[in-house]
């Protein structure tokens, strides 16, 4: 183990109006939604260098090396 610290970024995201959905959509199309959220999140981290550290339902937690990495998005 390394003495010295390292600077990376972090990221947290949250899927807005999760709990609307479950009500309105119901448990079944809202947790199917909800894992193709996290599912292309997760893709999405893993293409910038990062590392998801976690996942909460509907949140993610990752980490990237740097802020450059954290928010550069490739264009289409």
């Amino acid at each position: 183990m390394s003495d010295s610290p390292s600077q990376q970024s972090l990221m947290f995201a949250d899927l807005v109006g999760s709990t609307h959905m479950y009500e309105t959509q119901g448990d079944a199309e809202a947790l199917r939604i909800v894992t193709a959220v996290v599912e292309k999140l997760e893709s999405l981290v893993q293409a910038q260098s990062g590392r998801v550290v976690k996942t909460i339902g509907d949140e993610v937690m990752a980490t990237f090396p740097s802020a450059t990495a954290a928010a550069w998005r490739p264009r289409p």
